[in-house]
């Protein structure tokens, strides 16, 4: 009986603490921005990221998406706290981390528009090291960052994201900044009337929601998100496009354009997939035997004439290569041996396709080659997470303002 009574005490207490927790964690949870907590955000961005601010409200495009990406934030932050990811102890310790980043850059330009000389120095790094605890809390901070980093991209199964731990030269970097905005929003925190400004909190609040809804996300990616082999199957059977055989075929129509006897340079510059030989018509120029090039290919063209093209396609792990051989040299050594160079043009056609999520006006830069299922994979995840994250927001009662109010205050901060 006194075992009863004790273990029904024990549900009681934990029922009652379970629901003091959910009470808590929904006055904690952020659900509405006004049009002047926007404002507030946006000054705020622009006083530390001019740029950034900038490219939030540079179109209406833009500003719908931030609103869009800001309203996924809070739902999902929302059922993160109720399931209690936020008293997640490495959860914690990474967004305290983060706080402190933005704290610090906040009281930084506080500070810097009075007084812009101010820096922290190097005799206030050194004593804040010598300090009892700060070595500790570094690294506890430190191994947490990198198990909610490691445990999010192993519920992804992908490598994005997920990045070294810092050695050498770079821990020290790493080191020295963390001490930094340690030093400052410690600062920052003992200010009691900057901690309450609505901009110090807004921001706050929406750093907690982000690091809470990635987390949420991650926790829910396997099974709510991930792509399945037959999710795969079915995306690459309605989506021609992304049909290896077409490549093939492409290939092989490019060489009867080069055996009929067109330009080999001006159709490498054309079509080939070889970035680094597609400008100059796809040439590799007194390139030695064995170096590195690809075996099928040299052993095709060690079976050529000068200026002779490969009767068929030459297949590697790359993709379909279409080859002529410009010369073949042969050097003896002193040790009686032969090194062999060869110049050779060659057309690639990958076996991936070049990506087609980038955006092509947002980075210099060429977009990467992936494979069919990598791209179905892509675009699936991409499709089950909204449909996700759409289920979660019709769940929440998030309410934001349908656009952002870009008054002349904010314009010309954004213009300096």
């Amino acid at each position: 009986m006194v075992l009863l009574v004790l273990v029904g005490g024990l549900f009681f207490w934990r029922v009652k603490r379970g629901r003091a927790n959910a009470a808590r964690h929904e006055a904690e949870t952020l659900r509405a921005l006004s049009k002047d907590d926007l404002v507030l955000l946006l000054k705020s961005q622009a006083s530390t990221d001019r740029v950034k601010a900038r490219n939030i409200v540079v179109s209406e495009e833009s500003r719908k998406a931030f609103l869009k990406g800001l309203k996924e934030y809070l739902a999902l932050a929302a059922h993160a706290r109720r399931e209690g990811l936020a008293d997640d102890s490495n959860t914690s310790l990474s967004l305290r981390l983060k706080e402190n980043g933005v704290l610090a850059d906040l009281y930084l330009a506080r500070i810097k528009s009075k007084n812009p000389s101010f820096a922290i120095t190097p005799d206030q790094i050194k004593s804040f090291w010598s300090t009892a605890g700060n070595e500790e809390q570094f690294a506890a901070e430190m191994e947490a960052l990198f198990a909610v980093q490691d445990a999010a991209a192993d519920a992804m199964e992908s490598t994005l994201g997920r990045q070294p731990k810092p050695q050498g030269e770079t821990l020290e970097k790493v080191r020295t900044g963390w001490a930094r905005a340690r030093i400052v929003s410690t600062q920052a925190r003992a200010d009691t009337d900057f901690m309450r400004e609505r901009t110090v909190q807004l921001r706050l609040e929406i750093l907690e929601a982000g690091v809470l809804s990635a987390a949420y996300l991650a926790r829910n990616w396997k099974q709510n998100i991930k792509a399945n082999d037959a999710d795969i199957s079915a995306y690459l059977a309605s989506h021609p496009e992304w049909d290896l055989k077409k490549k093939h075929e492409k290939a092989e129509m490019i060489l009867r354009r080069a055996k009929a006897g067109e330009d080999f340079a001006a159709l490498a510059k054309q079509f080939s997939e070889d970035r680094p030989t597609r400008d100059k018509g796809g040439l590799y120029d007194t390139y030695e035997l064995g170096a590195g090039l690809w075996k099928e290919v040299e052993d095709a063209a060690m079976k050529l004439q000068p200026g002779q093209i490969a009767d068929r396609l030459v297949e590697t792990k790359d993709g379909y290569h279409i080859v002529q051989l410009v010369d073949r040299n042969a050097v003896k050594k002193d040790d009686g041996t032969e090194t062999v160079y060869l110049s050779i043009r060659h057309i690639l056609l990958q076996r991936r396709f070049e990506d087609p999520t980038v955006n092509r006006a947002v980075t210099p830069l060429p977009p990467p080659f992936k494979t069919p299922e990598e791209i179905a994979k892509t675009a699936v995840e991409k499709e089950k997470r909204q449909r996700f994250i759409d289920g979660v927001i019709a769940k929440e009662n998030i309410s934001l303002p349908d656009d952002i109010e870009v008054d002349a205050e904010m314009n010309a901060l954004l213009q300096r």
